[in-house]
């Protein structure tokens, strides 16, 4: 289950990815869109 583990782990990574955007977006205000 070596492949498992490792895409669980990319996904992981990729969702703190897409939670820190999400916090940068929401610090900044919404002039930009």
């Amino acid at each position: 289950p070596t492949r498992a583990t490792r895409s669980s782990k990319e996904k992981r990574i990729q969702t703190k990815k897409i939670q820190s955007q999400k916090k940068i977006l929401r610090q900044k205000p919404n002039t930009d869109e």
